[in-house]
């Protein structure tokens, strides 16, 4: 007979005050029988998972405790919960006594003493630890199997430890998948992890909820998608940033998957102490996608740096804080630097500024410092390569082509064209694949190009540009076709000193240049997040709180009145489909109506709304007892407010988005 979800396994330490020996039992699924019994006390394992203690003193005993320590959790599995229980149950006439009390989780220790109140309980304790039964023969489906072996097989190219499936996890990310099935929140955006009371299929509000639900314990985070099958759904996952990050993460252990009617879910377990660094794409690895559309990814991860794609991401995990010190650079076969984005969040992701070529080799190098030792991880990879059906290789053989440092460039927006005898090359383009930064104004209609100490100025339908201040005469005028701006190949020359050929017999634009140190991105969030940040920073000054920039490059920011605790987070740019977040965990009573005011008065800054009521609203919500969510809308300004409650910490979480 298969075990169910509901099996506990008691391991119970007891002796003297140096354990004198372990007993393990296996635990009953029925309290007719003890799990655990001596000649002082009984442990019944009940069928709803709560646990019975049954005992009797003796004449010289005038009490007992029975002391749940819920720390035991914490530090054996991460358990989210918090707070230790003490029983002091009644002895009755006959020297009985009884208590039943299901724990906040399901690996903790209790400590029994017996004992007289004048002595203080010096008699030696008997100390039960509790820890759930691993399911060995659970019944896995053959798509979890294969999400098994099609993930270990990637963390082994990796160099990382293998995971392996529990059969709790798996049974919440089952539940989590029929859910989703059954309400359609499939692309709720983030609200596609949380679960609502009163709707069906609800097994518990979040992932670590839901693992508690089906008779574990673990702490677990989450990935959703789209896909019908194992493979597709973690082809899917790896092509992204954020949900990249569990599947290959040095530290994870365990997980669970389950697919329902087109929705996939997987739960990862991690724990601590692994010393082992994964990158991906992992070294040596071939046929590496060339970009990434971050709306494919929620949140998205390029938002913020004005991006609707990118090269495809790399990431590099290590296991220290290398907040500090880490230094990364992507180069070509040719040995040009390729220009990227950088994030760090415990893992460093490397977004390229523009889509990765056909058929090349790329090479990481990151270098980083842990305890003052610098070190250094180099590693490479291949990407795909070029292929055309027949017609398509037919058109591409007939039309303007383009070579930079001797590699044909396929992935242009818009091929070169010919005109009047004048061959013209998608000037965002090829530029890009020079280093060169281009942006345009729709204003006046002009296309600014700087590379290094160069800037280029070009104005649609005029044959002047000038180039550092000074004019240049070009043989042609720009032109737009489908969204495209089109220049003479010779101006690629004039502007930055670039050797360009003309091959008319295979109709190739031949390009020989030094594309130098790309342009520095490394400011770029930074310098837009202070200028986004300021009228906030200026709010909060005004009622005395300093703002927290530590995290300010990921858009996060936190109040902080002297050295208190924090009063109140902000972020940006990761909450779709709203752009901004407010967040507190708690309110103290004396400085209620002030953090209440510097929120209304944050989001009218940002709305640009006079939002009456807001602040009675806000009240209102954050006094809540119960859990809420509601979307609601004030002088035109969309909102979704959210409270939940942990009444194990006494915490709550109250969020808004706009």
């Amino acid at each position: 007979m298969k075990k169910t979800l509901k099996g506990l396994l008691l391991v119970l330490v007891f002796g003297l005050l140096n354990h004198l020996g372990y007993a393990t039992v296996s635990a009953s699924e029925s309290s007719n029988a003890a799990a655990f019994s001596d000649n002082r006390i009984q442990v019944y394992v009940n069928n709803d998972r709560s646990l019975t203690f049954k005992g009797i003193t003796n004449s010289s005993e005038s009490a007992v405790t029975i002391y749940i320590s819920n720390s035991y959790a914490m530090q054996e599995t991460g358990n989210p919960f918090t707070g230790d229980e003490t029983y002091e149950p009644a002895i009755g006439a006959d020297r009985t006594f009884t208590v039943t009390t299901k724990p906040l989780s399901y690996k903790f220790q209790a400590t029994i003493t017996f004992g007289t109140w004048e002595n203080d309980f010096h008699h030696d304790p008997i100390i039960v630890n509790i820890n759930p039964t691993e399911i060995t023969d659970y019944a896995y489906k053959k798509y979890q199997i294969e999400a098994l072996n099609y993930v270990n097989e990637i963390r082994a190219k990796i160099g990382v430890k293998p995971v392996k499936l529990n059969a709790y996890v798996t049974k919440a990310a089952e539940n989590h998948a029929k859910y989703i099935s059954i309400n359609k929140t499939l692309w709720d955006g983030l609200e596609v992890h949380f679960e609502r009371a009163g709707k069906v299929g609800y097994t518990g509000a979040t992932p670590t909820d839901r693992i508690i639900a089906a008779g574990g314990f673990q702490s677990a985070g989450e990935i959703v998608t789209g896909a019908s099958t194992a493979k597709a759904a973690i082809d899917s996952w790896l092509d992204t940033a954020y949900h990249r990050e569990p599947l290959v993460d040095p530290n994870a252990t365990e997980f669970g998957f389950g697919i329902e009617q087109g929705a996939a879910v997987l739960n990862m377990v991690t724990g601590t102490g692994n010393k082992d660094i994964s990158v991906f794409p992992y070294d040596g690895m071939n046929n590496v996608a060339l970009s990434f559309f971050g709306e494919s990814e929620i949140p998205n991860p390029i938002k913020k740096y004005d991006l609707v794609h990118s090269g495809y991401i790399i990431t590099f995990n290590h296991p220290a804080d290398l907040t500090d010190s880490i230094k990364a650079t992507i180069k070509n076969s040719n040995g040009d630097k390729i220009p990227f984005f950088q994030e760090y969040a415990g893992t460093l992701f490397l977004y390229p500024a523009r889509e990765l070529s056909y058929d090349e080799t790329y090479t990481v190098s990151v270098d980083y410092e842990i305890n003052g030792n610098k070190q250094n991880k180099t590693w490479s990879f291949k990407t795909i390569k070029h292929s055309f059906s027949k017609a398509e290789q037919e058109a591409y053989d007939k039309g303007v082509k383009v070579s930079i440092n001797g590699k044909n460039i396929y992935n242009f927006d818009q091929s070169p064209v010919i005109v009047d005898k004048n061959v013209y090359i998608p000037l965002r383009g090829v530029f890009e694949m020079l280093n060169a930064k281009v942006t345009w104004d729709p204003k006046t209609r002009t296309v600014i190009v700087n590379k290094q100490q160069t800037e280029i100025k070009l104005t649609i339908g005029d044959t002047k540009a000038f180039v550092n201040g000074k004019m240049v005469k070009l043989g042609a005028a720009p032109f737009v076709k489908m969204n495209s701006t089109f220049v003479p190949i010779r101006f690629v020359s004039e502007a930055i000193g670039a050797e360009v050929k003309w091959d008319g017999a295979t109709q190739t634009v031949h390009i020989k240049a030094d594309l130098g140190e790309p342009e520095s991105l490394t400011d770029y969030v930074h310098n837009k997040m202070v200028k986004h940040m300021a009228p906030i920073k200026e709010i909060g000054l005004k009622y005395g709180y300093i703002l927290d920039e530590d995290y300010i490059d990921s858009g996060w920011y936190s109040f902080k009145q002297g050295d208190d605790e924090t009063a109140l987070f902000y972020d940006v740019g990761s909450n779709d489909p709203f752009i901004h977040r407010l967040s507190i965990i708690r309110i103290f009573p004396e400085t209620e109506d002030k953090i209440l005011d510097v929120m209304k008065e944050i989001m009218e800054k940002q709305t640009n709304t006079k939002l009456v009521g807001l602040k009675e609203l806000l009240k209102k919500v954050v006094n809540e007892k119960e859990d809420v969510d509601a979307t609601v809308q004030i002088n035109g300004v969309k909102m979704r407010y959210s409270m939940s409650h942990n009444p194990q910490s006494g915490q709550f979480e109250f969020n808004i988005f706009y």
